[in-house]
């Protein structure tokens, strides 16, 4: 191999060893940002913060069917919302009334407890 054509290979190489050293500044740069968000807490803007309530449930059995479809649609058209299944329980607990309420109270204190 000749002198120029060596000189040429290298150049090329180190182009080559310049673009994949961009290339992985640019992802560490993308990574620490992706790292910083999964570690930041997700605030709800005060838009999101505001479920709308479900309608009361108390003793009328008939009426489970649509409550517990209210909640599932209420949780899926506010995603931000829900950030967790304890929130997502405590919602519908919030909404409950009569002995309902009283049951949830219940396994509440009787699940703390243990």
């Amino acid at each position: 191999m000749d002198t120029a054509k060596t000189r040429i290979s290298l150049l090329e190489i180190v182009g080559a060893l310049q673009n994949l050293q961009m290339q992985v500044d640019i992802l560490q740069v993308q990574n620490a940002t992706v790292q910083t968000q999964a570690i930041s807490p997700v605030t709800p803007s005060p838009q999101e913060s505001k479920i709308p309530l479900l309608d009361k449930f108390g003793s009328d059995h008939s009426q489970f069917h649509s409550f517990m479809n209210q909640c599932q649609f209420l949780f899926l058209l506010c995603p931000q919302s829900s950030y967790t299944d304890q929130f997502q329980v405590g919602h519908i607990i919030s909404q409950l009334t009569g002995e309902e309420l009283a049951g949830a109270s219940l396994l509440l204190e009787n699940c703390s407890l243990s």
